[in-house]
């Protein structure tokens, strides 16, 4: 017997990127430079917008 786990579809899309988010050029830079790479890890405590900054 085979039990499937439900799929939650929020985590399926990006959340959007409001217009009055904090620029953060130094990271999306490091960001873009690890598109190179098989996987970037964004690791930092809750709050500090990890998920902005992937969104933007």
């Amino acid at each position: 017997m085979t039990h499937r786990l439900p799929l939650i579809t929020t985590k399926l899309h990006r959340p959007p990127v409001s217009g009055d988010h904090v620029a953060r050029p130094r990271l999306t830079r490091r960001l873009h430079h690890g598109l190179a790479r098989p996987l970037t890890l964004v690791c930092a405590g809750a709050g500090f917008g990890k998920t902005t900054l992937v969104s933007a």
